[in-house]
């Protein structure tokens, strides 16, 4: 076994004889060395490639030398789902050999937990279930023979709350530890890895190795238009025509899962729903199923089985819609072919989504995907850490923030922002300054990690959803939204009051407002329920490979087009150039009207990003109207001259990068309206531990993007 002989023979032999593995996979070969060599390391690969197992041999290797008590492995996993299915993978590996594995979510039972706690060397768990355990007295005890953190699926963590988040934990759990932390993380698609190594690296000073295993398996896709074919007569004639086809679908939402579910049910099609909405037990009823029994052989899915939840051996997987991005593409047709390697899927497309199919055919055909851009200025994380360490350790110093401040999303806090991120502790009664000139932790602060109810709104960092639970003689079936669930309260005909969840039919009996609950008994009926959410932005450089798709469309010989699905991507392609007229650097805009001009910039950039232009038109003196802003263009109207529009948006980019933030500060400061309007949309819910002036400063860096500026350079340059 290659790399075999650099591993304890106990281990070689374990893998060899227990487990059955002749040979060692290529991401495995690679990754083993580096690890056991004591570097971080980022280990990118394809779905089941065998990354879990590449990380953890060498941990247990290492950890077989060491004789550790108490947590030596961190494994932080984004879905409880994901840790539930982890844990046993786990679990093979260590047990043998006398080691105890143990998982934490807020789905785990108390006694469980105590557990865990008690004997457990590696724990599997989420960001905010590590959080709770750092701001508690036992912290320093708990982690302090801790040696390595091992963080899957990163690239669903990095970029939001939860990825800074992690960042910190990181160093607090470095400060705590007697060790140096070896850091190790896992993804099966990422566009700039440098910015990962940069992330992961903190204040560590081990080296950061990326292994990068560029092969793939082979592809076949097949793209359909929904007007010429539908899914489910598509789906019927596969399970026909292949008598042990097993096919994951994808939904876009969890309506639409629910919908298409209902329609195969008619058909005579078992098909089970899984989606975040569906109860725990429920869907893993379903996973398991779907993975042993031969006669389940369609699912229908939302992004919950995006990620690597093992449900066996997929054939095919279908796409009800086109993803907004190519990483998610990636990870849900990487749930095909595990065995043969081969990964094959029907992808049917609608007229909203003919984009997104252009920009994924690009991204296929340049073999790339999209970046990842972490916040490096995030105060309010920062206030939020600080609580928990004033309250952990019982005072704040400079060593116990050091490593802290050396976390990525705190890159740009000047030492003036720290100490007004302080001073608004104090003055906000988190903190108290002693007679000794340290800062203490108030009642305040023991209040608020002292009793349950406020410790779970604290350790979460994200915006939580408000759902209501189903429930059918003591059975959970699943969540609905508030919303939804008043709209039955209203409804006068019962036949009307009853909703399709999980893929049965469930006829509303009454609810529970003090305990957010649905009770329901089988019935009848076909409506579906709503759940709200936000939409998912489309990224910049998912925006760009649209648009360089439209200029310059190529399609890999994997990929085959239906005759309606090519006429109507190619009728797009010819409609968009003839608006861009061909313009390479990316943009076009038409004027229309006399005495107020309607102007339309094509920018390609993502909402983002045309937000941010927004927030530019905002600065300038000429008075912009009815703005409208989509992933794709900006709009406004304007009684000013194209010549002084140019002229003001060429004085405000000619700005230096923090002369632009400044300025968009001041006007959020101005308008606190329009501040907390986009504040509610970034996804963390901290904005209470910072001043309005921070909070001002941070959307203001969260929106800028030094490519949109050149990108608006470019149309000034070429019109004015």
């Amino acid at each position: 076994m290659s790399s075999g002989s650099l591993l304890r023979k106990d281990v070689s032999d374990f893998l060899s004889y227990k487990l059955g593995w002749n040979k060692l996979r290529k991401i495995q070969k690679e990754s083993i060395p580096t690890i056991l060599e004591g570097n971080n390391a980022i280990l990118i690969a394809s779905t089941a490639s065998g990354k879990t197992e590449a990380a953890l041999i060498p941990v247990l290797n290492q950890m077989l030398k060491q004789k550790s008590e108490g947590f030596v492995c961190i494994y932080f996993a984004p879905l409880r789902a994901l840790i539930n299915d982890i844990y046993w993978r786990v679990y093979e590996i260590f047990t043998p050999f006398g080691f105890e594995v143990g998982r934490w979510h807020g789905e785990v039972s108390s006694e469980e937990k105590r557990k865990v706690l008690k004997e457990c060397q590696i724990i599997i768990t989420t960001p905010e279930s590590i959080e709770g355990l750092l701001d508690s007295k036992r912290a320093q005890s708990l982690f302090g023979e801790l040696r390595y953190v091992v963080i899957d699926e990163v690239h669903n963590f990095i970029e939001g709350p939860r990825g800074a988040h992690l960042a910190c934990l990181d160093e607090r759990l470095e400060s705590i530890s007697k060790h140096e932390l070896q850091r190790i993380a896992m993804s099966a698609t990422v566009g700039n890895p440098e910015v990962l190594e940069k992330w992961l690296r903190g204040s560590s000073m081990r080296e950061v190795k990326i292994i990068n295993d560029l092969s793939s398996r082979k592809k076949e896709i097949e793209v359909y238009h929904c007007n010429e074919l539908s899914p489910e007569e598509y789906i019927k004639d596969e399970l026909e025509n292949e008598s042990k086809t097993k096919i994951l679908v994808f939904g876009y939402s969890r309506s639409e899962a629910e919908e298409f579910s209902n329609k195969l049910n008619q058909l005579g099609i078992k098909a089970p729903v899984h989606h975040s909405s569906v109860s725990k037990s429920l869907r893993e009823i379903v996973e398991e199923e779907f993975k042993k029994n031969t006669d389940l052989r369609v699912v229908v899915a939302t992004s919950t089985l995006e990620l690597g939840i093992n449900i066996g051996d997929v054939d095919r997987v279908v796409f009800l819609d086109v993803p907004p991005s190519c990483s998610s593409f990636l990870q849900r047709i990487g749930r095909s072919g595990r065995k043969r390697l081969f990964a094959k899927a029907t992808i049917f497309l609608k007229e909203n989504s003919l984009y997104r199919m252009i920009g994924i055919i690009k991204m296929l055909e340049r073999n790339t995907v999209e970046g990842i851009y972490p916040t490096t200025f995030f105060p309010q994380l920062l206030a939020h850490q600080i609580i928990g360490i004033a309250y952990s350790y019982g005072k704040l110093t400079k060593t116990n923030i050091e490593n802290l401040k050396s976390a990525y999303p705190f890159e740009e806090i000047s030492s003036e922002t720290f100490k007004s991120i302080i001073k608004f502790l104090v003055d906000s009664d988190y903190l108290i300054i002693n007679s000794l000139g340290e800062a203490i932790p108030s009642g305040k602060t023991f209040d608020l990690l002292e009793i349950g109810s406020e410790k779970m709104n604290h350790v979460v960092t994200f915006a939580a959803k408000s759902q209501y639970l189903v429930v059918a003689n003591g059975v959970e079936i699943g969540y609905l939204h508030p919303v939804f669930v008043h709209s039955l309260k209203d409804l006068s005909d019962a036949k009307d009051a009853a909703f399709i969840l999980g893929g049965k039919v469930w006829k509303f009996v009454r609810v529970d407002e003090k305990m957010k609950t649905v009770q329901v008994k089988r019935g009848e009926g076909k409506k579906i329920p709503s759940w709200i959410s936000p939409g998912v932005e489309t990224s910049f450089d998912f925006s760009r490979a649209i648009f360089e798709g439209i200029l310059d469309f190529r399609l890999p010989d994997y990929i085959k087009l239906s005759p309606d699905s090519s006429d109507s991507i190619l009728n797009l392609i010819d409609e968009e150039k003839g608006f861009l007229n061909n313009y390479e650097d990316g943009y076009a805009f038409e004027i229309k009207g006399k005495k107020t001009s309607s102007i339309h910039i094509r920018t390609f950039s993502g909402e983002r990003s045309n937000t941010f232009i927004k927030y530019l038109i905002f600065l300038t003196d000429f008075e912009a109207k009815k703005i409208k802003i989509d992933w794709r263009e900006i709009s406004f109207e304007s009684k000013s001259s194209l010549n002084d529009i140019f002229s003001d948006l060429d004085e405000i980019v000619g700005m230096q990068r923090e002369e632009i933030i400044n300025s968009i500060s001041k006007y959020f400061l101005n308008s606190e309206k329009e501040m907390r309007k986009l504040y509610s949309t970034t996804g963390d819910r901290l904005d209470k531990y910072m001043d309005k002036k921070l909070q001002a400063e941070y959307l203001a860096r969260y929106l800028f993007n030094e490519k949109t500026v050149e990108i608006l350079k470019n149309i000034i340059n070429r019109e004015y």
